[in-house]
């Protein structure tokens, strides 16, 4: 965790002679356990997310766009196997941006889990978590709003429901908003 956090920290910094910018930004998640674009029975609850953001232009139209977030992906009651859990993880997308306003968001994302809470359940959640973002966003004066979705691609945990295996994914939509300071 301190590796992710030093190396979130030192891309983020890089400001020398370099034009970048930099803003904070919050808003709500809604997580579900899937496997890949096949999801299970399962109760959607509301999560929050808040972080930082640098973007960096690479082009005319083309942009990095790192950012530190904190995002509760829990809070669920999966009801086939009854696991109720909680995931709250310290996220690190490493997003590009395509175009300048309304723009596309695509990348690759790392996250390492930083508390859980399992009930009905005896084993113990993969402790790290990596996928791709896909999201939309919209640039208004200083402020700027973003639709995202992020699918997961390693198994949180195994379990066994009515004789078939269940090895569950991360899936999220986020909407953000924040200000460019």
């Amino acid at each position: 965790m301190k590796k992710l956090i030093f190396f979130a920290f030192i891309l983020i910094s890089t400001h020398s002679y370099s034009q970048i910018e930099y803003g904070i930004f919050g808003g709500i998640n809604n997580s579900a356990l899937s496997n890949g674009t096949k999801s299970f029975n399962m109760h959607h609850e509301i999560g929050l997310h808040l972080g930082i953001v640098a973007e960096k232009e690479l082009g005319n139209k083309l942009a990095f766009r790192p950012k530190l977030e904190y995002s509760q992906q829990g809070n669920r009651e999966f009801n086939i196997s009854a696991v109720n859990y909680k995931l709250n993880y310290i996220n690190l997308p490493l997003d590009f941006k395509f175009f300048n306003s309304p723009y596309i968001l695509f990348g690759p994302q790392i996250g390492v889990l930083i508390n859980k809470e399992f009930t009905n359940y005896e084993g113990e959640p993969d402790s790290f978590d990596y996928g791709f973002n896909l999201g939309f966003g919209i640039d208004i004066r200083e402020f700027f709003i973003e639709l995202g979705a992020y699918q997961g691609l390693n198994k949180l945990f195994t379990t066994e429901v009515s004789n078939m295996t269940f090895e569950p994914t991360n899936t999220v939509l986020q909407l953000s908003v924040g200000y460019n300071l």
